[in-house]
């Protein structure tokens, strides 16, 4: 059983017995043949003071003996809802780059394609106005 030092004459020795009741309670187990024997010394006090006394589910300094509760409904906000801009400016610089560098094959290729045939459109139409290509503009248009 732990030993408490004398209290100063200003304490109660009441609180001093409470104490060591209490602290007596929980330093045996039940297979402890002394456990009995102090239980309703202790269970008396224990009703004095507030605790735990019949027809209560709940015990004493965490000996909680209550019946499992049923229907109990708990709702939580999304993180999403709470911070919706959370890693946008992060995301809108890699993300961005990622999903770039993942589609430039099929945006540079056709571009590279169409700037070909584009520019021998180009060249060829300024070789036709010019004195050499007088010939094949006429036989173009005739």
């Amino acid at each position: 059983m732990p030993t408490f030092a004398p209290l100063p004459s200003h304490q109660s020795p009441i609180l001093h017995t409470t104490l060591t009741n209490c602290c007596s309670l929980f330093s045996h187990t039940k297979s402890d043949s002394r456990f009995d024997a102090n239980f309703n010394s202790q269970h008396q006090t224990l009703t004095k003071m507030g605790g735990a006394g019949p027809k209560t589910y709940m015990g004493w300094w965490g000996s909680i003996g209550s019946p499992t509760q049923k229907y109990v409904t708990s709702y939580t906000v999304s993180p999403y809802a709470t911070r919706p801009l959370k890693g946008g400016l992060y995301n809108s610089i890699f993300n961005v780059f990622r999903r770039t560098k993942n589609q430039i094959a099929y945006v540079v290729i056709p571009g590279i394609v169409f700037w070909n045939i584009w520019a021998v459109a180009r060249d060829y139409n300024e070789y036709l106005y010019t004195k050499a290509g007088r010939e094949d503009l006429e036989k173009a248009n005739a």
